[in-house]
């Protein structure tokens, strides 16, 4: 695996470049304001239900693969105390969105948490997927990259980009990217980002998109996956697509180099429909709660 040393200069991800493209304020406030205002950090950590109910489930798969990639199985018979303790960390160091703007009883939710994490899981632990991992040789599994450390840094053409992938994974000379998805499945979306992921591994592997497979392993009540495989013409795309990217976000920065920013009043408020889910519409005053 390379490493990068820590540069200031605007790095893209495809959640960075989302945000910049729904509204340049909730930009701003994402990625700079919370470093001045205590108001717009506070905001800033909130978190909505679904993205915590993602986030549990993603975390309980990555230890029930690093307990798999030790002992090549997982007792079921603690799943129910290792679902309670996960929830309670989580619910330990969150604020819901749904309690500070809806009012939603932060007990309610945290039931509900509780009871709606198990399905993924469960539905996970029956897969054809777990039981292939499961039944990998201890030489196959010294491979397994679960969930990478740091941000997912990497470089397409000289450019700082990230793209974490979940699961990372030899197989008879392949590469196998597995990306878990809890929400709705929105594949047009997911290829992009399993793109990117194939960039992070040929560039940290120095391996051609060729002996790359990415999938979108979709979990909610049934597990099901999507895969993909690009060529050099996609990873070629996908460094211009960076490139011209990155050149619109720095256009709001006085001094690129560094990613210093504009003044507030440079990113203006875009109204859309995602307003009324914004953790920062209360600081805009266009959504009334």
């Amino acid at each position: 695996m390379k490493y990068y040393e820590f540069s200031s200069n605007i790095g893209w991800s495809f959640s960075r470049y989302n945000t910049f493209d729904r509204c340049k304020r909730q930009y701003y406030y994402s990625y700079y304001g919370k470093r001045q205002d205590p108001k717009v950090a506070e905001l800033a950590k909130l978190e909505s239900y679904a993205i915590v109910k993602g986030s549990v489930v993603h975390d309980v798969i990555a230890q029930i693969l690093h307990h798999v990639k030790i002992n090549h199985d997982y007792p079921l018979d603690r799943l129910s105390n290792h679902l309670n303790i996960m929830t309670e960390r989580y619910l330990a160091d969150v604020t819901f969105a749904e309690s500070y703007y809806n009012k939603d009883k932060n007990d309610e939710l945290e039931v509900r948490l509780r009871q709606e994490i198990e399905v993924p899981i469960n539905a996970f632990l029956g897969s054809d997927r777990f039981l292939t991992l499961k039944a990998q040789t201890a030489a196959e599994k010294a491979t397994w990259i679960i969930e990478p450390g740091g941000y997912g840094e990497t470089r397409v053409n000289e450019l700082k980009m990230y793209a974490k992938a979940d699961f990372i994974f030899q197989k008879d000379d392949r590469y196998i990217i597995l990306d878990w998805k809890t929400g709705k499945l929105e594949t047009k979306k997911y290829m992009k980002q399993l793109l990117g992921y194939t960039t992070y591994v040929c560039d940290h592997f120095g391996v051609s998109p060729d002996v790359v497979d990415a999938y979108i392993c979709h979990i909610g009540d049934n597990y099901s996956e999507h895969s993909q495989q690009f060529s050099e013409f996609d990873l070629s795309e996908m460094a211009a697509q960076v490139e011209e990217q990155i050149s619109h976000m720095e256009q709001y920065c006085i001094y690129p180099a560094e990613n210093v920013p504009k003044d507030k009043s440079a990113f203006p408020i875009e109204q859309n429909h995602l307003c009324p889910y914004c953790n920062f519409r209360e600081l805009c005053g266009l959504v009334k709660d």
